[in-house]
């Protein structure tokens, strides 16, 4: 059985997928067997919601936008995307796809009463990346591919593109042309792989940034747990879980329990359901 794959992404209202709403979201099908076709198969839709964006300097979607009575209702949004998916299996891939949107996405799906499909495959762009380029600053989707497009000899052309939007449909449209760029040389199977074995080691921001993890002090790692930062950024907490194993009974002390019980498993993809109660 043949295998789709998927680039998505989703604006929303916030951060926390408890409390915040998807209120636009796109999608673009990956035809392996025409990579470089410019045919587009997928939608993008805004998404109706109650909810305040608090995120409005980001995405610039007004509440006017999303709000209006002809917005596609959350309920509409899934059905149209569990009918463009169908039934076979398909590799959904998005930028920080393990830490954002598919909490949010199966947060959606619980809230209707329905459970992401067993043969959806995440996989996290963020992670292949800093897996492929760990000497590179920065692994947004927009410094990814003006530092690929620099560089005459990768043959990346952005022309046409709008990088660091924020709106759906231009993001999955980047993130599309990187996909395509790593399957030149990867297989699907290949890159779902590195998204899975992904472990950070590095520390991606604040004064102790670009050391690795095992070199964390525990008082930043306190600053961190009252920011919110390690029950919010589950990859980081996996890291210090790996690379500080000293500091487990501290990181058990500040850690929410969901976070712990995750920390704890074999499998990394077993959290989304303990974040949407």
């Amino acid at each position: 059985m043949n295998s789709k794959i998927c680039v998505y992404d989703l604006e929303t209202t916030g951060l926390d997928p408890k409390t915040d709403a998807i209120i636009e979201f796109g999608i673009l099908e990956i035809d392996t067997n025409r990579v470089y076709d410019s045919d587009e198969q997928g939608f993008s839709s805004l998404v109706y919601s109650e909810t305040v964006n608090s995120a409005v300097d980001i995405n610039h979607i007004t509440q006017e936008m999303y709000q209006s009575s002809d917005t596609p209702t959350l309920t509409e949004t899934i059905t149209r995307l569990l009918d463009f998916i169908g039934t076979n299996p398909c590799y959904l891939i998005a930028h920080n796809n393990d830490n954002f949107d598919k909490l949010f996405l199966t947060c959606a799906l619980h809230s209707l009463g329905k459970n992401i499909p067993d043969n959806w495959i995440f996989v996290d762009s963020l992670k292949i990346a800093r897996t492929i380029w760990p000497e590179w600053k920065r692994h947004n989707q927009k410094s990814i591919l003006k530092k690929l497009a620099s560089d005459k000899a990768n043959n990346f052309n952005i022309e046409g593109l709008l990088l660091g939007s924020h709106r759906s449909l231009d993001d999955v449209r980047c993130l599309k042309k990187l996909i395509e760029y790593w399957l030149k040389d990867f297989s699907m199977e290949d890159l779902s792989r590195i998204s899975y074995e992904y472990r950070m080691s590095i520390m991606p921001f604040g004064k102790h940034k670009g050391k690795h993890l095992e070199t964390i002090p525990p008082d930043y790692l306190m600053w961190m747990a009252s920011q919110g930062i390690l029950n919010r950024d589950i990859e980081i907490s996996r890291g210090l879980w790996k690379y500080q194993p000293q500091s487990r009974v501290l990181l058990k002390e500040i850690l929410d329990a969901e976070v712990i019980q995750q920390m704890s498993r074999s499998q990394p993809d077993e959290r989304e359901l303990l974040f949407c109660d």
